[in-house]
């Protein structure tokens, strides 16, 4: 039990634990009433009895390669993640193990990755490609991994476990070259082989450090000093010292060769958890169990900075080779990325499970995977905001890499205080009742809308996950705190299963939590019909914007729905634009067509193939007669997004899809991350404000187009072979759906450019309302 306290009618008590659940016992009984248990359990939870569980709770969480690049991640599930440094993009998942990844270690050249497990496996990877090298484990694979390291010269692996065994692999063979229980069978904390391969150091749960010689398993000397559990092992640069942390709250540097201690620092109040060098050997970087990081002077062992924001214990760090940023990882699930010049946390990055993660800065704006929106909240006192209440002012992606490049300059609110002065306004329906069967196509919906203190902008109704436009002026002149509204209007059902939601934004764009009602229609289902818009551009007016396979891009995305939607859909009404005729007054001509002809039950489709372009913070679809790709004067003649997607709210389908193929061309590195992220949160408004699915090429994909082996671009490629029944999930139905395809995206477009290009392109999908099919194989 790590913390209690008693109810205000000293009835109950509330105790919070090790297990990350908290209990209510009654107080009179003993007896327990209720536990309570968070996201995290879901994950791990038949791990948290194990009696190793409380150890394996402090070792590493997050290492820095060598050269910087990477950092490494453990505790994500049943694998270790390779994050870009750069970027913070997710560049490599490695899978192999079969429980938590706890142990991980760089080799010292960078190109291997030991990782050590939950399942009595340790693993060695190749960091380029992400395949295994070796797996090593033992028979019973019941003994937890608690720390790895690799040899100076890539030979040997070492792992230290347990069950009280330091064991050395040789990497070449996968064999057992030597094990030796340095500890008296004592569970073995911490290793670390030195540069000869002659002897390690080792750190038990007897409390002891101790150096042995390998061939012999004799004891060499015990290094005398720490009094409590030696929780990191990190050597010096030059090899004849190295530096270790303890739980007795000190940091202690030795001498190799005689054994004495040269320098120990009382680092931070209660345990520490790692201490290790930077390359240079000037500074010292540790992390506690006070949840702080610190940087020292090696020389003088006088702390230099204190970094405070971690809500946990920091179990690992790392200092960068330019010394410009320290990587902390922690116990309250968050990799911290600070800034050693003005002593402040850039970002963090949290990672819910294997496939969503969660990064944020500290002044509340944030970048998510789309699973992470249903799991994370902002807290105010007892009051719960989930994120996607934020997601007009604060959602930025691309978040990370802007915070380590400081270019973002338009981040200047504060996300609590805009909660405090423009507070989200409350929405209630009232009718229909939940469930409700209704015998006409036609319901009438009546909400209340009260202001709260932060006005109403905006109302936004969505049927089956799809915006249907509602006249709200009368909420905007709604001006005193508390007051409220009631509101009625109409909405046309389709046959089964409708969901409307309702909620409402305040001035400062800041969403209410929505209010949900189901409502069945027993009318007669009719077959639908599907709309699909297809747009290609090869030739520009400007000759020097030409393109090679945006047309046969989109001449083939064409093909494959009209042949696999045959069968599907009543009717399939096909329009294509391509090159000079694809201008914007064209597509726009098209779409007010296809809205004229259009019934609730139909499909839409929407692909384009062509340059798109970002101007500020505004993406625009470049259509043929533009002449310019980054001329502000000239984009404003181009499709702006925002157009298109009011046109697309007026379309009366419930089912749509876009599918983007634009290209980004030109441009710095630093140029084109800034425009990826605006262009993401640009595609990212036009699903969750339309209520469409979205998917498209990354803002580097004219590299993908100059793939010929493909005769297409990456994205589109992929697209293709998902409608070509790739993307049939399991149970295998001979459907093609939506969902299926967005998967079939997000997984295949990273590993095909790869493969091809030696680069990953990570595309941007957003999925808003329900699923449904579009080819049938």
């Amino acid at each position: 039990i790590l913390a209690a306290v008693i109810s205000p009618d000293s009835k109950e008590i509330l105790t919070g634990n090790e297990k990350r659940s908290a209990d209510i016992l009654n107080i009179s009984s003993g007896k327990p009433i209720l536990t309570l248990k968070g996201y995290l359990n879901q994950i791990d939870e038949k791990i948290l009895t194990d009696p190793y569980m409380y150890w394996a709770a402090l070792v590493n969480e997050a290492k820095l390669s060598p050269d910087g690049s990477l950092i490494a991640v453990g505790r994500t599930g049943n694998n270790a993640k390779l994050l870009d440094f750069r970027s913070g993009r997710v560049v490599k998942t490695l899978r192999g193990h079969n429980a938590m990844v706890i142990s991980i270690c760089f080799s010292s050249d960078g190109k291997y990755l030991a990782t050590g497990g939950l399942d009595g496996k340790a693993i060695v990877w190749d960091t380029e490609t992400g395949n295994m090298v070796i797996t090593v484990s033992f028979p019973d694979e019941k003994d937890a991994i608690f720390s790895v390291d690799i040899s100076s010269d890539n030979k040997y692996l070492v792992t230290a476990d347990w069950g009280g065994l330091v064991v050395l692999w040789d990497i070449a063979t996968g064999k057992q070259v030597r094990a030796i229980s340095p500890h008296n069978r004592t569970g073995v904390y911490q290793v670390k082989l030195l540069p000869n391969n002659v002897y390690f150091i080792s750190a038990g749960l007897d409390k002891k450090l101790k150096l042995t010689e390998i061939d012999t398993g004799e004891e060499i000397r015990t290094f005398t000093g720490h009094t409590d559990l030696v929780t990191s092992i990190n050597l010096v640069p030059g090899g004849e010292r190295f530096i270790t942390s303890s739980r007795d709250g000190s940091v202690r540097i030795w001498d190799m060769a005689s054994g004495l201690q040269v320098r120990k620092i009382y680092a931070h109040e209660g345990g520490v958890y790692n201490a290790k060098y930077d390359n240079s050997g000037k500074f010292i970087v540790s992390g506690g169990d006070d949840f702080k990081v610190k940087q020292w002077d090696a020389a003088t062992g006088e702390m230099i900075s204190e970094f405070k924001g971690h809500n946990g214990g920091v179990g690992d760090v790392n200092i960068s080779p330019d010394l410009k940023h320290i990587v902390s990882g922690s116990r309250d699930g968050t990799i911290r990325i600070w800034d050693t010049g003005s002593k402040k946390e850039l970002v963090s990055i949290t990672f819910l499970n294997e496939n969503d993660w969660f990064i944020r800065n500290p002044e509340g704006y944030f970048d998510a995977s789309e699973g992470a929106f249903g799991s994370i909240s902002f807290v105010r006192g007892t009051e719960l905001f989930s994120i996607g209440q934020f997601f007009n002012e604060f959602f930025r992606p691309g978040l990370y890499g802007e915070s380590l490049l400081k270019t973002g300059s338009g981040l200047r609110q504060n996300l609590l205080q805009k909660v405090k002065d423009s507070p989200p306004p409350s929405v209630e329906i009232i009718a229909p009742e939940e469930g409700t069967e209704a015998g006409d196509n036609i319901t009438s919906v009546m909400v209340k809308v009260t202001n709260n203190g932060g006005g109403v902008k905006e109302l936004r109704v969505m049927h089956n996950g799809k915006r249907q436009e509602v006249p709200h002026d009368d909420l905007k002149r709604m001006s005193k705190a508390g007051q409220s509204v009631m509101k009625t209007f109409d909405v046309s059902l389709v046959p089964g299963e409708n969901d409307i939601s309702v909620s409402a934004y305040s001035n400062g764009e800041i969403e209410s939590e929505a209010s949900t009602v189901k409502i069945n229609y027993k009318g007669i289902p009719r077959i639908s019909d599907c709309y699909v818009l297809s747009i290609g551009i090869n030739k520009y007016d400007n000759e020097s914007m030409n393109l090679t396979y945006a047309r046969s891009d989109a001449e083939a995305v064409m093909k494959i729905l009209v042949d696999g939607g045959s069968k599907l859909f009543n009717k399939i009404h096909s329009y294509t634009l391509f090159d000079r005729d694809a201008t914007k007054a064209k597509i726009l001509a098209v779409l007010g067509e296809i809205s004229r002809l259009m019934k609730k039950e139909d499909v839409f489709v929407f692909f384009y193939a062509g340059h798109g372009s970002m101007s500020g913070y505004r993406f625009y679809f470049v259509t043929s007669e533009i002449t310019g790709l980054y001329q502000e004067e000239k984009l404003k003649e181009a499709l702006f997004v925002g157009e298109l997607q009011e046109r697309f709210k007026l379309l009366p389908a419930l089912k749509q899809v876009v599918f983007v193929d634009a290209c980004q061309s030109g441009g710095s590195v630093e140029v084109l991350a800034m425009r990826g992220g605006a262009e993401e949160k640009a595609l990212a408004q036009l699903s969750r404000s339309s209520g469409i699915h979205v998917m498209a090429s990354s803002e580097m994909q004219q590299q993908s187009a100059e793939i010929k082996s493909l005769d297409h671009g990456v994205f589109t490629w992929v697209l293709l072979e998902a409608l070509k029944g790739k993307a049939d999930g399991a149970p295998a139905d001979s459907k093609v759906t939506v969902y299926e395809i967005k998967s079939f995206i997000d997984d295949q477009v990273p590993e095909v450019s790869y493969r091809l290009i030696r680069h990953k392109q990570f595309p941007i999908t957003f999925s808003i309302g329900h699923d449904f099919p579009l080819v049938i194989e």
